[in-house]
């Protein structure tokens, strides 16, 4: 893959990012033990983190390499600059929105989390993946 593939592969990523962060904030305030969906409300927090994390990974290496890359020329390393401060950015959103959503998780009662936990071992097992 050359080098603006892998920047604009970083750029979606950061967006992507962002997006998980903001459906994070949204899910923490539904994480409620009065809410009759709560079970999907936490499946759907577990597939955002999962999902985070993955594009937090992949955007790292991508980043990591560029910035270490001594070939690279200089308007795609200032490219890479921006995409890394914006990666920045979108981490540390990210990891906030993460941590404010597993402190709600952790005001749950562990019936709740548990029973959420075992539905998706269950639909796991069963192939019900996507």
């Amino acid at each position: 893959m050359g080098s603006d593939a892998d920047l604009d592969v970083c750029a979606k990523n950061i967006s992507r990012l962002d997006r998980c962060s903001k459906a994070l904030e949204r899910l923490c305030k539904d994480l409620n033990p009065k809410k009759s969906n709560l079970r999907s409300i936490q499946q759907e927090v577990e597939d955002e983190l999962d999902s985070g994390n993955k594009l937090v990974t992949e955007t790292w290496k991508i980043l990591k390499a560029k910035k270490n890359d001594k070939n690279l020329e200089a308007g795609l390393r200032s490219r890479v600059d921006r995409l890394a401060e914006q990666f920045g950015d979108a981490g540390s959103s990210f990891e906030n929105a993460s941590r404010r959503v597993l402190e709600q998780r952790m005001k749950l009662p562990a019936q709740e989390f548990e029973s959420a936990g075992d539905a998706a071992e269950a639909g796991a097992a069963g192939g019900g993946g996507g």
